[in-house]
């Protein structure tokens, strides 16, 4: 991937909107906006593919080179959420948004069938990450606890256990894994010998009396910066001293819904959705805001940017694709 600077963050825009209903015919009576909402999206880490998840559950495919969809599937049994892609560009794995069994699944794409189930957490779960490095995936959930999961196995390798409710994510090498939970509290863990217990934990003193949640986690490419949401504010930590380097707004008020926010794969700037239904660049470093992307239809609640090229995915009740 070439370089990235200020110049090129200025000048995305949209390549293909994906609206997943036929524009001529209106949104049915008996769903709002709400519940045809986008929850979640994943790039595959190799693929040029794209697959999301959404209230009315559906999970739909995307191929993000010629951008067009492919496929959508159902699953109106259990909803879908939190969705990932695994190594497998026909694999994915998801959580239930319905009913009392707070499983994750393990779905075959191209036989649309579920291959395992994954049981365990007694509480909704609320984030969901596969390993870059191998077939780890880690769940959090509201029952205040973190697992590692062997997705070959179906085993649960580690259950932690958190202050509040947590959300989780692997480094971008699969070596590390972060949690953080209420009280402005990070910790990370060796991957291989998390029985050790975190190796580091960082306080977000700004966070420490907010009782706000932290919604999403995530590491910069090279290893050394953290990214964190909390309700309308995101935070960027040096991930070997904790220190915060820079905190920005997305104008979310106070125990306001939560809008995902990523890092470019240098680790450079900070993309998020924000309350005025644009998108938003800033620098990482600084938290100077350096481009405004329009994205008119609603407030975009979930935004990726590609492991592999210069493409960035972003969601609300349509699916948008971004290219310099």
């Amino acid at each position: 991937m070439v370089g990235i600077d200020d110049r090129t963050m200025r000048s995305f825009s949209r390549r293909a909107v994906f609206t997943g209903r036929d524009e001529n015919k209106p949104i049915p009576a008996h769903l709002d906006v709400a519940s045809t909402r986008v929850n979640s999206i994943s790039f595959h880490r190799a693929e040029d593919l794209l697959v999301s998840a959404s209230n009315d559950d559906l999970i739909r495919i995307y191929d993000t080179n010629r951008g067009i969809e492919l496929n959508s599937l159902q699953s109106k049994k259990y909803g879908v959420g939190n969705i990932c892609y695994t190594h497998d560009p026909q694999s994915v794995v998801y959580s239930s948004t319905k009913g009392s069994i707070h499983a994750w699944r393990y779905h075959d794409l191209q036989a649309n069938r579920y291959v395992k189930y994954f049981n365990g957490h007694t509480g909704r779960v609320t984030a969901l990450h596969v390993s870059p490095l191998t077939d780890a995936v880690l769940s959090a959930s509201e029952d205040k606890q973190v697992r590692l999961w062997d997705l070959r196995s179906g085993d649960c390798e580690a259950v932690l256990t958190s202050p509040g409710i947590p959300t989780c994510a692997f480094d971008e090498q699969g070596l590390v894994f972060c949690v953080a939970a209420e009280t402005g509290i990070v910790r990370l863990y060796d991957a291989r010998k998390w029985s050790a217990g975190p190796f580091a934990s960082f306080e977000v003193a700004q966070e420490k009396e907010s009782n706000a949640l932290f919604s999403v986690i995530r590491s910069s490419l090279d290893g050394k910066s953290l990214m964190l949401v909390v309700e309308g504010r995101i935070y960027v930590l040096d991930a070997f001293t904790g220190k915060v380097k820079c905190t920005v707004n997305t104008g979310v008020p106070d125990g306001g819904q939560p809008l995902e926010a990523t890092l470019t794969p240098d680790g450079r700037f900070i993309l998020s959705g924000c309350n005025d239904r644009h998108i938003r660049v800033w620098s990482a470093d600084t938290g100077k805001e350096v481009a405004v992307w329009p994205q008119a239809s609603d407030v975009p609640s979930c935004i990726k940017f590609s492991p592999k090229k210069m493409l960035v995915a972003s969601a609300s009740q349509e699916v948008s694709l971004w290219i310099p």
